[in-house]
């Protein structure tokens, strides 16, 4: 069997190695007869300076009543107030037993624990549950809050509650980016911090200036220990303002400062980091109120606007509901359908909707209602049709919207009444329909004219030439001369009969559009030339040109009246000329370009009409027909044809014909 342990060694040995708390004993009297580690560790006291000393060492306040009732009781306990060594007071909680040898008590047994670190874990997770509440009521605030003044007073009055400062107040952006008071408080003494309100009320800050602007500026909680003394603080500077201590907080909107709240006390404070987190988190709340109201504000000038809109519109707009009933009718619908407002609204929207319609009409908005488009324009297989008060049916051009609105879905038709416009494309169609009929008799009775003069002119020109051949010896000089002048006349009348016959066969006697290749159409045009470039010298260069769709005799005249005429139309230099092609949108952009004599621009819509010459013709040959023909190819072919000045002297043609190979791929 074990020896029994050492009672004398236990003791000394749990008075030496229990550190956590103070273990100690004192004698019947009250004086410490034995000193722990713990205790040592706990109060600063070595056991040197604690034995012998009464318990008030360690508790001031002590007046034996735990002695007392721990003798009465046999145990006590109880959180009281001790000091330590470098006279720092803290709590502790205390356990004194009675200790007797039989019926004799030999002194207290005294057990204590150092409470500092729980009251301060206590008041760490008391500050955080307040701090909690408190962005909760912030939540909540900018959740319900209608205006944001009515969210920024609430902040203000929980804030102030949760800290026990007694001065709270909000600033707003004014449009000038100075921060203004709102004239929203929160006061514990409105009249002992009346000077202070007051001179808040009168001053505006800069981003940047003063502490409602350092926080603007920074976009960041700020947090002022002592502001007495402060140069930043200028609202200090008014006698009587009562204020030492100060944080403030932004209100924000992403990165945007959309106010300030600042908060004050009278008397100066430590910052506080975890409070101003949480008014981090409070300013992003309250940026959601201000965010919000923006939006509603900008909704309901929306609203008006489109409403004024509807209003003053010359278009009728038409809403119905799911049951195609009339839940809209503005003015301009009173106009075109000649009801008012208060007759159809409620009424069925087959009332403005021609009787042989309505159930087509009603099949298509149902359609349109299960479709997934929001918005489509009405009649795109054909014209609608709506009908008037008087029964009269109208054309009209319209288009629909689906709108889903506090769970109900809302159908509205723009519609312009286009009868005029009908009209108008009716009487234009029936004078392009009259104008083709006219371009046709015009261009077959130049044809027939031009063909038919034809024998008459032979004749009288044969005649003629008989006539100086027979007489020749017998007619004076200037009978001679007559007979120049009419023959002159006959083969002029000729020439100008030959180019109205081609002009007018451009539009009668084409042929079939097919590929062409322009650049073997150029080869044959200038084969053709080639006496003439030879006399007057000239060279003819081209690019690469494409193949186009058109006909190819008409494309092959049309290069061949613009060569020759940057031949013909030449300076004293030999006449340079290249022909090139570049693809445009949907076309091929042609260019003739020479160094010849140029042409004025004044004369664009000159050159380009029959029978106008820019020359007399002792300068330079020709009818003046030869551009017209140009030009009527070119439109034959859907094209454009112009003219520019070239640098350096002379002309470029240049004329489109559509790619129309690049449009069937």
């Amino acid at each position: 069997m074990p020896d029994a342990p050492d009672k004398d060694l236990l003791a000394r040995l749990l008075l030496e190695r229990v550190y956590e708390d103070a273990l100690f004993a004192l004698d019947p009297e009250g004086r410490i007869a034995a000193w722990g580690e713990g205790a040592a560790r706990m109060t600063g006291y070595p056991e040197a300076e604690a034995l012998g000393r009464p318990l008030t060492l360690l508790s001031p306040d002590e007046d034996a009543r735990a002695l007392r009732l721990a003798a009465e009781h046999g145990r006590f306990a109880e959180e009281a107030e001790w000091a330590r060594r470098d006279g720092v007071r803290f709590r502790v909680s205390a356990a004194f037993s009675e200790l007797r040898d039989g019926d004799r008590r030999v002194g207290f047994g005294v057990v204590a624990r150092d409470l500092t670190e729980r009251r301060q874990a206590e008041r760490a997770l008391q500050q955080r549950t307040g701090l909690v509440r408190l962005l909760q009521l912030a939540a909540v605030a900018a959740n319900e809050a209608e205006t944001v003044e009515d969210a920024l007073r609430t902040t203000l009055d929980e804030v102030c509650a949760y800290t026990g400062w007694p001065v709270g107040h909000a600033w707003l952006p004014s449009p000038t980016g100075e921060l203004v008071s709102t004239g929203i408080w929160h006061l514990d003494d409105p009249e002992r911090f009346r000077v202070f309100r007051d001179v808040s009320g009168a001053v505006r800050f800069a981003p940047g200036t003063g502490l409602p602007g350092e926080v603007a500026a920074a976009g960041q909680p700020v947090w002022v220990e002592d502001l007495e003394g402060d140069p930043h603080f200028v609202r200090g500077r008014a006698a009587d303002v009562r204020v030492r201590a100060a944080f403030a907080f932004p209100v924000l909107i992403g990165r945007e400062v959309a106010g300030v709240l600042e908060f004050f006390h009278d008397t100066p404070a430590a910052p506080d980091p975890a409070l101003l987190e949480a008014m981090t988190h409070i300013g992003v709340q309250l940026g959601r109120v201000v965010e919000r109201t923006r939006a509603r504000e900008e909704l309901s000038r929306s609203e008006a606007k489109f409403a004024g809109i509807i209003s003053i519109s010359s278009d009728a707009i038409v809403s119905v509901d799911e049951e195609q009933r009339i839940t809209l009718f503005n003015r301009g619908a009173e106009q075109v359908f000649g009801y008012a407002a208060e007759e159809v609204l409620g009424r069925p929207l087959d009332l403005l909707v021609p009787e042989r319609f309505r159930g087509e009409h009603r099949g298509q908005v149902r359609a349109f209602g299960e479709s997934g488009v929001p918005s489509r324009r009405m009649g795109e297989r054909g014209r609608i049709s709506g009908r008037r008060r008087n029964g009269e049916v109208f054309p009209a051009d319209a288009s629909i919207s689906r709108l889903d609105v506090g769970g109900r879905r809302i159908y509205t038709a723009v519609l312009r009444d286009v009868s005029d416009r009908v009209r108008g494309e009716e009487a234009l169609a029936a004078r392009s329909e009259e104008l083709e009929r006219s371009n046709r008799e015009l261009e077959q009775f130049a044809y027939v004219a031009s063909h038919d003069l034809q024998e008459p002119l032979r004749m009288v020109a044969s005649y003629t030439q008989l006539l100086a051949r027979r007489y020749r010896d017998r007619l004076d000089a200037d009978a001679e001369e007559f007979i120049g002048f009419a023959v002159d006349g006959v083969t002029r009348m000729q020439a100008l009969i030959n180019d109205l016959l081609a002009y007018s066969r451009v539009g009668t006697r084409g042929g079939a559009f097919a590929p062409v290749d322009t650049e073997a159409v150029l080869a044959r045009v200038l084969a053709s030339l080639g006496p003439a470039m030879e006399d007057a010298g000239a060279e003819v260069t081209h690019d690469p040109l494409p193949t186009v769709v058109g006909d190819a005799g008409q494309l092959g005249q049309l290069l061949q009246n613009l060569v020759a005429n940057a031949i013909k139309f030449r300076g004293e230099a030999p006449p340079r000329v290249h022909v090139s092609a570049e693809r445009g949108e949907g076309e091929w952009v042609f260019t003739v370009r020479d160094n010849g004599i140029g042409i004025d621009p004044a004369y664009a819509d000159r050159i380009f009409v029959i029978f106008q010459r820019l020359h007399t013709r002792s300068e330079y040959p020709g009818t003046g027909i030869g551009l017209a023909i140009c030009k009527k190819i070119v439109e034959r072919h859907g094209g454009r044809i112009g003219f520019e000045p070239a640098p350096g002297g002379g002309t470029v043609f240049r004329f489109t014909i559509p790619d129309r190979e690049s449009e069937g791929e």
